[in-house]
């Protein structure tokens, strides 16, 4: 993403996007597929939320003018983004649920496991309205994530974070 500016992208539609991503399709592929309006071979695999109307929300995006190969081209980042927002992006994008992969309060998580590339995907994503840091009372990891789609060997190929809300 070389010196340009990632585009803002409204939550419904940073969501659509990752959603599309949970498939496991390319971004070129997701990027025909709304373009032609043709949502089949999305809505052919598996979605992280298959009740998300994919046509309303790729509709949307056309009437503000999005341009999908731009967003794959140059990168995006959530405008706004609430703690339920946040919760959806760790389900879609990394497989992580709340309860079972990290805890939630009010304006934070903690204990999120990710790798230190994640990490920084993850707040370049989100900075404008949160923190992404280690956690302080640090626990090693041991084993798989419960999600069963990301294995590590060692302890340290994941770091444990807290993501917490920004004030003011």
């Amino acid at each position: 993403m070389s010196g340009q500016h990632r585009i803002v992208l409204p939550l419904p539609l940073a969501l659509l996007l990752e959603n599309c991503r949970s498939t496991g399709l390319t971004d070129d592929e997701i990027v025909r597929c709304l373009q032609a309006r043709d949502y089949a071979a999305i809505e052919a695999r598996t979605l992280a939320d298959p009740a998300m109307s994919i046509a309303e929300r790729a509709g949307l995006a056309e009437e503000l003018g999005l341009d999908w190969a731009e967003v794959m081209r140059v990168g995006y980042e959530f405008g706004f983004l609430h703690l339920n927002g946040l919760k959806r992006l760790l389900a879609f994008r990394y497989r992580l649920h709340a309860g079972a992969d990290y805890e939630a309060g009010e304006d934070r998580l903690d204990g999120v496991r990710l790798t230190a590339e994640q990490a920084e995907e993850l707040s370049a994503l989100i900075h404008r309205q949160w923190l992404v840091q280690p956690q302080a009372d640090l626990v090693p990891y041991q084993g798989r994530m419960s999600s069963g789609d990301i294995n590590c060997a060692r302890e340290h190929d994941f770091v444990s974070l807290s993501v917490v809300r920004k004030v003011g």
